[in-house]
């Protein structure tokens, strides 16, 4: 069993954590802007998607310029098998990203004026879930898979 610094320096750890704080930071932002919380203000599932697609992207462009700086290295033939494979892993979660972020989107424009318990299930659980399970899945897939 890990212990509680363990935990914390592993992935997973690191994972939940940052998702943690990405959501709890995200709505208490969100109050302070509008002067006052309101339960719409938790339901932060596309930032949280577009966010993991902005950070996929970011990681894409990184591992372009490692390409680049590695061709005309003698010895590059294994990290350039390397990093395409993680390339072609970060492309398709970018666009399983793009995908998610679009389905909370649109769970948004279904359930966005619905004020009622079909709104906080849509939006709340399974919208936060997509779009925090995706941040997450990069977190811990993408980033510290590599």
């Amino acid at each position: 069993m890990l212990s509680l610094p363990d935990f914390l320096n592993h992935p997973t750890g690191i994972g939940l954590g940052l998702t943690l704080a990405f959501f709890v930071i995200g709505a208490l932002g969100k109050g302070l802007a509008r002067e006052g919380w309101k339960r719409e203000d938790a339901f932060l599932g596309m930032e949280a998607a577009l966010s993991a697609v902005s950070g996929a992207t970011i990681y894409l462009i990184e591992l372009s310029r490692k390409l680049t700086e590695l061709k005309g290295s003698p010895d590059g033939d294994t990290e350039i098998a390397e990093i395409a494979q993680l390339q072609i892993n970060s492309t398709l979660f970018t666009i399983i990203a793009l995908v998610a972020y679009f389905g909370v989107a649109s769970f948004h424009k279904i359930f966005e004026k619905d004020n009622g318990w079909k709104q906080v299930v849509a939006l709340g659980i399974i919208g936060n879930l997509l779009g925090l399970g995706i941040l997450f899945a990069f977190i811990v897939l993408i980033k510290h898979g590599a």
